[in-house]
């Protein structure tokens, strides 16, 4: 594989995507990269270097990249752990895209939101994540009472009170 795409790998957390990797190498190598095992297909588009470790954010990234680059974020109990909102990653990626974009992916939990804009999407830990205002405004939909002020005391580093209101009432 060439360096240009062990280096994107290394920063994507051992994922290269098609629309990457289709300019670098042409179509016909990147199917025989795939048929020789040198990259495994692990959602639409999406591309794991063998070998590379296997981890949440990895598991999270091909969500996101296999829901579309362009306009999915991480979202809900993942973005929360992203950002340090609540201890563990959920069981399965959860990810959110725009009304109307909604994908059927195995093992991932999509959400469409009619609010779901560029300008809400942040780069957490390489990963394209919900800010952390709005993922508070997701936590609180499904995490219980106690489980959310503890993720709210814990947000008053990320984001100021005054910040988050303003946000809700538009």
């Amino acid at each position: 594989m060439s360096n240009t795409l062990w280096a994107l790998a290394e920063h994507r957390h051992g994922l290269l995507f098609r629309h990457e990797a289709i300019p670098l190498l042409g179509e016909r190598r990147l199917d025989r990269m795939l048929a020789r095992g040198r990259l495994e297909a692990v959602g639409s588009g999406v591309y794991r270097v063998p070998g590379s470790p296997r981890t949440p954010e990895q598991s999270l990234l091909a969500a996101v990249g296999a829901a579309g680059l362009d306009c999915a974020v991480a979202a809900g109990r993942s973005a929360g752990w992203l950002w340090g909102l609540v201890d563990d990653p959920p069981p399965a990626p959860e990810v959110m895209v725009p009304n109307g974009r909604r994908r059927r992916l195995t093992g991932v939990r999509i959400v469409e939101s009619l609010d779901c804009t560029p300008e809400w999407k942040i780069q957490r830990r390489g990963i394209p994540t919900l800010n952390p205002i709005l993922t508070m405004v997701e936590l609180a939909r499904v995490l219980d009472r106690e489980a959310f002020a503890d993720s709210l005391e814990r947000g008053l580093g990320l984001f100021s009170m005054s910040a988050m209101w303003s946000i809700l009432d538009t």
